[in-house]
């Protein structure tokens, strides 16, 4: 089979004609919300198994008896895990939610 009868005979199939009806003719579009999806979660992989890393960092720095010249600096250092893991679940879910929302047709990535 010739790549035009591949193409007519995928153009048949319930599969496509699915697509076409879901998607308008923006299948550009699809890739970037899978690709939205998909860096969303390697975003919270890498950075969940690197929070133990900036954990322990945090944990050794602020063992020492000399961390800071100021008031409040074992403070401030105990602060940076948790901003630590709230930017990386920001940025995690943000990205998983805007793909989410472009299969929707809504958001930042939704069909115009």
């Amino acid at each position: 089979m010739t790549t035009k009868e591949y193409r007519r005979f995928g153009e048949s199939s319930w599969l496509w004609r699915r697509m076409v009806l879901v998607l308008g003719n923006q299948f550009g579009a699809l890739d970037s919300r899978i690709g939205a999806v998909i860096g969303g979660v390697i975003t919270l992989v890498i950075g969940m198994v690197l929070a133990s890393t900036v954990n322990t960092q945090a944990a050794s720095t602020g063992a020492a008896a000399n961390i800071g010249s100021f008031t409040g600096a074992q403070a401030l250092n105990d602060l940076i895990p948790l901003v630590y893991i709230a930017a990386i679940v920001m940025v995690g879910v943000g990205l998983i939610g805007m793909g989410g929302a472009g299969y929707m047709g809504m958001g930042p990535m939704g069909r115009r």
